[in-house]
């Protein structure tokens, strides 16, 4: 069953009046461990022992992701996730229990505390054909804010596109996020009412950023449904996928086994077919991208090579001058200024 709102009608239909019309109790927050979560929640926990052991994540990613448990389907951040189950009930998975989130509550889970990875396969949390919930997820991604939603149908968790990712910069938004993670953390006098009242801030603030127009969906600035419509043969469903992956490591070898082709077919077809290595295609595409993340943002730079996959400011920086003849904040003001005298 796919999602049919958009994130915008979500929030303005589901999430405000729902702000505005509960309390506290509907807020729940993660504890690390099982004994701690029963303590502070009426909610229904089924336990899962932690089967691996941690690995700490040391290359960069996206999502800043520091350690997994590979065998448990389980990661950990410094960043804290907020959702709000949109339908159904939520089977989600914390450290060593499951807990049953229902339609019309919300889940802080504090940095720091494993969580589920989002892998399609969910017969790790038990057999269940008659699962569904549907879930938008916030979360602190480079200084700005990311909204997405997903689904669980059965034993399969599916994300839906909608109109992507959506990304808003303000610094707001993380900083509400961060209060509300220290207030349910430390556990102070009224920390319950503070908790929410800062959840009640942190909507209404994004809510009024939508309607205003402050955020946008990166991958549309990659075209990427007219791509999409395109992507017939192998070497073009590849470049749709380094369109959709670009804040990711992309290697020949692991592209190639995404369109079914060998190394070495690989290479030549794309060679072939596109005029190009696969390497300058890759790059080609993160100037690209970074070229209207820099027009039609505000995101700072930080953010952006980030984004489009450079691990490094000063590598970021000298790739983009090589293609451009300036540096991004150069091209940034050079192109917003033109476009202000027009």
């Amino acid at each position: 069953m796919a999602v049919s709102n958009s994130i915008i009608e979500i929030v303005s239909s589901q999430l405000v009046p729902w702000v505005m019309n509960n309390s506290p109790e509907h807020l729940i927050v993660a504890q690390p461990r099982l004994q701690l979560m029963k303590a502070t929640t009426h909610l229904p926990l089924t336990p899962k022992k932690i089967k691996g052991p941690r690995k700490r994540v040391k290359a960069f990613t996206f999502n800043e992701v520091k350690a997994n448990w590979p065998n448990d389907h389980l990661l950990e951040t410094d960043n804290a996730l907020l959702l709000y189950v949109l339908k159904g009930e939520a089977d989600l998975n914390c450290g060593d229990y499951i807990v049953s989130v229902p339609q019309g509550n919300a889940m802080l889970v504090p940095g720091r505390i494993p969580r589920w990875t989002g892998v399609e396969n969910l017969e790790y949390l038990g057999d269940n054909p008659n699962r569904y919930s549907e879930i938008i997820f916030f979360r602190e991604t480079r200084g700005s804010l990311q909204v997405w939603v997903s689904s669980r149908e059965g034993n399969r968790h599916v994300y839906h596109h909608l109109n992507g990712i959506l990304m808003v910069h303000n610094t707001r938004l993380i900083r509400l996020l961060e209060e509300m993670e220290e207030e349910v953390t430390k556990r102070r006098p009224h920390f319950e009412v503070m908790g929410w009242s800062l959840l009640e801030q942190f909507v209404l603030t994004l809510h009024r950023d939508l309607l205003e127009d402050k955020a946008i969906y990166p991958a549309q600035l990659a075209d990427r449904e007219n791509l999409l419509a395109k992507a017939e043969s192998p070497i073009q469903r590849a470049q749709q996928y380094v369109r959709e992956h670009l804040n990711e490591e992309l290697t020949q070898d692991h592209v190639a086994r995404r369109v079914y082709l060998s190394r070495t077919q690989f290479i030549r077809r794309f060679n072939e077919e596109t005029g190009q290595t696969f390497n300058e295609f890759v790059t080609q595409c993160r100037i690209e991208q970074t070229k209207k993340l820099l027009l039609q943002t505000d995101f700072p730079l930080t953010f952006i090579h980030a984004s489009v996959g450079y691990k490094s400011s000063t590598y970021f920086n000298t790739v983009f001058r090589k293609h451009t003849g300036m540096l991004p904040s150069q091209y940034r003001l050079l192109k917003k200024t033109d476009k202000a005298r027009e």
